[in-house]
Parts: structure tokens; C-alpha cells; sequence
């Protein structure tokens, strides 16, 4: 029984004696009984509230230790993980900040190790925790949990490549967690009026082999807000959102599946040129910085 509960009971039964010493020879009325009765539902209700906001308290708590504390740049927000980087913030973790073309600042995750660093990241595959199956207003806005599986947005996107060119790194892992990367030194994203459409990419250098490039030129589609006519059928069978032409090379926006279910399924995550198209993939992410940092680099090897 519930402290508070028990409490109640106790309280009750004082009541009672009470009321009969005061009343010799006179039963219990009715109406006390019935006002004990709910005195005690009441304790009980308030029990099972107490129970559910404890759960709360500590479920937040969990959440809490398991998020690491936000970055908020003493010279005010940065115009992007390469520049917090840059100001001697050498952490990869999360930071606020504000791209020459947005309007306010937003929280992004940076990956300041990769490569000397500076990286924003703009997808991450982890575990499926999220569901990526979602309409056009999700994928224009951005949506998930920063600290685990999410798609950062298309509006950051640009806001992030529309004013100078950047570089796409792609990093992905299989079930034997074997890793592979294709790192391009163009990338652009145009805005909402183009379709964010993928209107620079290029530069390939990897070892998961180029399964990008196919996709230059078109417009973004979801199911919902599908812009090249062409392209339906494939939006259709993969339920995502994605930079589609003829089904596109790569997926990484698909659905999540364990291993054992990869080969039953035609929605998931995949880089043809990396363990082929009906192949679904452990992880992947997809982050981007300002170029040219990656070309003074003798080799990117053994870095990922």
C-alpha cells in the first residue's frame, strides 16, 4: 500500500473511533462512511499521481545525463561548426549557430575530430530510434533527436551552403562494422523556391565509392511534395525523402532495418557502390563544412 494511501486509512480509522466514543450506542452514519470512502479514493489517486511524475522526474534524469550541455559561443553564435571551431572551441558536441542567410540561430551537432574537425553534421543513422518515413514539412524543418537519429533540415541546409561552397563528408558502416567514407569538395543545396534542389557536388574522393553524383541536379521529393513527375514511383517504393533520379544510387534517409531483415525489404538505407543496393546499412551520417580545408590534406585514409 502507498504511504499516502495508508496515511489516509489511519486518518480514517481515527475518525471512526472517534466519532463512536463521542457516540455511545450510535452506529457509524452513512454519510461519514461515504466521505471516508472517497477520502481514501482520493489518497489513492493522488498516490498513482505521485508514482507517474516520480517516473517522469527520473526518466529525465536519465535523459539529462545521457546529453551532453549545449555550447553557447561567448562571441555569440558562429556561422557554422567550422567557425566555433576556428573561435577554440574544440569539443564535438553541440553549439548554436547562425549562418550569414538564416534568420536566428539553431542548435546543430559539430564533429570537431574528423579531419581536422569543423564538420556540421546534417544526418545521422543510428539505430532507428527515428522514423524517417515522414511528410515534406519534417524534412523542410528538420526533425529527430540531435543526440541520436535525426535529418537536420532542409532549410539549414541551405542556409548552411547558399552563400559559399562546402564539402560533404559521408560516412557509412555495415553489420560487420566495417566503414567506409565518400568525401566530395562541392556541395550545394538551393532553396525552397528551387526545390532544394542538389545543385553542386562534386570532387569525389573515398572509399565507399561514389553513389551521389547521380543524383546532381534534381529536386528534393517526398512523398507528399513530390517536384519531378519522373520520380514518383521511386518516392513511392522507398516512402522517403531524398534527391531521386531513376531510384537514385544511394539512400540514406531510407528505412531502418536489422540485418536480419535487410533482404525481405526495397526501403532501406543503401550506397550502391558500398555492399549494393539491397544491402541496408548499420549506420550513416552525412555532415558538411566550409571547403577547401580537406585538400591540404596529404591523405584522408585511416582518419574515419
Amino acid at each position: 500500500m502507498h504511504p499516502l494511501v495508508f496515511l489516509a486509512v489511519i486518518i480514517s480509522v481515527k475518525c471512526l473511533v472517534n466519532h463512536d466514543e463521542e457516540n455511545v450506542g450510535v452506529s457509524t452514519s452513512p454519510s461519514l462512511l461515504n466521505y471516508i470512502f472517497n477520502l481514501v479514493m482520493r489518497a489513492d489517486n493522488l498516490a498513482q499521481r505521485v508514482k507517474k511524475l516520480e517516473k517522469i522526474i527520473t526518466d529525465s534524469e536519465t535523459k539529462i545525463e545521457r546529453v551532453e550541455p549545449f555550447k553557447m559561443l561567448a562571441q555569440g553564435p558562429q556561422q557554422s561548426c567550422h567557425h566555433a571551431l576556428q573561435q577554440g572551441y574544440f569539443d564535438s558536441t553541440f553549439y548554436y549557430i547562425k549562418p550569414t542567410l538564416a534568420k536566428r540561430p539553431f542548435l546543430v551537432l559539430c564533429d570537431m575530430e574528423t579531419l581536422r574537425g569543423g564538420w556540421t553534421y546534417v544526418l545521422n543513422r543510428y539505430n532507428g530510434s527515428q522514423k524517417f518515413d515522414l511528410p515534406w514539412h519534417y524534412y523542410k524543418h528538420g526533425f529527430g533527436n540531435i543526440n541520436g537519429d535525426f535529418w537536420l533540415g532542409l532549410d539549414s541546409l541551405h542556409y548552411l551552403t547558399g552563400d559559399q561552397n562546402n564539402e560533404l563528408f559521408v560516412e557509412l558502416e555495415d553489420w560487420n562494422s566495417d566503414k567506409a567514407y565518400a568525401l566530395y569538395d562541392s556541395f550545394e543545396v538551393g532553396g525552397e523556391d528551387e526545390g532544394y534542389m542538389l545543385k553542386k557536388l562534386g570532387g569525389y574522393q573515398g572509399s565507399a565509392g561514389d553513389s551521389f553524383s547521380d543524383s546532381l541536379g534534381s529536386k528534393f521529393s517526398t512523398l507528399d511534395h513530390n517536384r519531378d513527375p519522373q520520380t514518383f514511383e521511386c518516392v513511392f517504393k522507398k516512402n522517403a525523402g531524398w534527391w531521386f533520379r531513376n531510384c537514385s544510387e544511394s539512400l540514406l534517409t531510407g528505412e531502418y532495418y536489422e540485418e536480419s531483415e535487410m533482404f525481405e525489404k526495397r526501403d532501406g538505407i543503401y550506397w550502391t557502390t558500398f555492399r549494393g543496393k539491397n544491402y541496408y546499412l548499420k549506420h550513416a551520417k552525412m555532415m558538411i563544412r566550409p571547403a577547401p580545408l580537406t585538400r591540404m590534406l596529404q591523405s584522408p585514409e585511416g582518419t574515419v
